[in-house]
């Protein structure tokens, strides 16, 4: 062994150069990473190690954990027991990130309601944000690497449920999500990566949350999840029938649409709001049905091609006010 540490000291000092630098490149990207991660969710984020594969170009993530936001108990919302991403050394030395394959673990989502009953998920900065149209519109993008996800893979194991909004002891429900496999394509940024996650996540529950769906919508991440209050009847629709009077949910429909989008036309005696929000024209419609309730049409198109989604969307932030 000895002679051959003297007769090959070369090699042995590229073999030692290339770990320390290997080693190196992986703690430089698990700084970005996380401060990037931090930056995207606003909130803090750890992850326990990361490997980056230079045979085989791919990155493997353990351990990535983002934490509650201000305003709620110290601790996990989203526990990723590892991420792996396949990526393109050539088009990241031309400054575009291309990933054909990625592959994501959740083994556990924590949802809080807290005594206002706010959810951690809305206070979350990718939610806040991109959930309120006018702001998204405003906002300057940031100057970013072009990012490409050809495919992703999701897996999610389940959910826990804290609510304390009812009393200070809370309430707690775990949900069994055991999503396999489940494949998504052509994923553009972070922001949508996150909102994808969030959305299957919470989608076999019965938990509602305005901001991260809006923020879907913004997005363009619209699967819709199980649960969602609107029953879409049509390519552009979505329908919902509740038993409030019909002047609370129209006044309740203008507030929406006044908070995400902008007021073209309105008549309240036919109960018909007309607008747009997210890009798209919306159309609200009211009628009053034989047993006394109140059934909503919205209906939403885009360039003429119809956007169920939408339309799914804005009835959705119009129950939780209703609520």
């Amino acid at each position: 062994m000895k002679d051959f540490f003297l007769k090959n000291k070369l090699w042995v000092l590229i073999i030692v150069i290339l770990m320390a630098v290997g080693f190196g490149i992986d703690l430089l990207a698990k700084q970005a990473v996380t401060i990037g991660a931090s930056q995207v969710m606003g909130v803090p984020v750890h992850i326990d190690s990361l490997d980056i594969g230079i045979v085989r170009p791919s990155i493997k993530m353990d351990g990535f954990k983002i934490f509650n936001p201000k305003g709620f108990p110290q601790g996990i919302l989203l526990d990723l027991r590892q991420i792996r991403v396949d990526y393109n050394p050539l088009r990241l030395l031309k400054g575009q990130f291309h990933a054909p394959l990625v592959i994501v673990d959740l083994n556990e989502m924590i949802l809080v309601k807290n005594k206002e009953g706010k959810l951690n998920v809305d206070a979350l900065k990718v939610a806040e944000e991109k959930g309120d149209a006018k702001k998204a519109q405003e906002q300057k993008p940031a100057p970013s690497v072009k990012m490409q996800m050809d495919v992703v893979k999701l897996n999610i194991d389940h959910i826990v449920y804290k609510d304390f909004s009812q009393s200070e002891q809370g309430q707690i429900l775990v949900y069994d999500v055991n999503l396999k496999d489940k494949i998504f394509k052509n994923i553009t940024s972070p922001q949508q990566l996150a909102i994808l996650i969030m959305v299957q996540a919470m989608g076999p529950t019965a938990i509602k949350s305005a901001a991260v769906y809006g923020a879907a919508t913004v997005l363009g991440v619209a699967f819709l999840p199980a649960g969602v209050a609107g029953i879409l009847i049509g390519k552009d629709s979505a329908v919902e029938t509740w038993s409030e009077s019909t002047d609370r949910i129209y006044r309740t429909s203008l507030e929406v649409i006044n908070k995400i989008g902008k007021l073209k036309d309105e008549n309240k005696d036919k109960g018909v709001i007309n607008s747009t929000a997210y890009g798209a024209d919306v159309q609200i419609v009211l009628k009053k049905s034989d047993n006394g309730k109140t059934q909503m049409t919205v209906t939403a198109r885009k360039t003429m091609m119809p956007k169920p989604e939408i339309a799914a969307g804005v009835l959705y932030q119009i129950e939780e006010r209703l609520r």
